[in-house]
């Protein structure tokens, strides 16, 4: 008696598990039709990125690998370079910079290291020149 109570206890969560997975899987909603308003709202962001120039790259003196856009001035037009936010690449900048190339200043937009496609810092090195700062400062 004890032995087949055991076994209910055992199989009757078993069934049910087997059964509302059943249930799950083959009533799964299907994947929606895309949003025509949607798929419109980021042909702009298709168009933009676009316009961008060609990544030019420079290898830092640690080897690492800086990417940036370059935007040809007037050769007497000046040079601006555009430096994105915190989080951010050179796609941030690509409207001021095209905005500047127009007017005829030569623009550099680098991404910073470790953003958009530059590589990121083999080692964190800002700790090593913090501590040493801090230890010039306490003598």
């Amino acid at each position: 008696m004890l032995k087949h109570l055991l076994r209910g206890l055992i199989l009757i969560p078993l069934v049910m598990i087997t059964v509302v997975g059943g249930i799950l899987i083959f009533t799964a909603p299907k994947a929606p039709p895309p949003i025509a308003a949607v798929e419109k709202a980021n042909d702009p962001f298709a168009r933009f990125s676009r316009e961008l120039p060609a990544y030019h790259y420079l290898t830092a003196r640690d080897g690492g690998k800086l990417a940036y856009h370059y935007y040809a001035g007037k050769p007497v037009g000046g040079v601006a370079i555009l430096v994105h936010g915190s989080s951010g690449t050179s796609l941030a900048v690509h409207g001021l910079a095209k905005a500047y190339a127009a007017r005829g200043i030569t623009v550099y937009a680098p991404d910073l290291r470790g953003h958009g496609i530059s590589s990121r810092p083999e080692r964190p090195a800002w700790r090593y020149r913090l501590s040493r700062a801090i230890r010039r400062r306490s003598r």
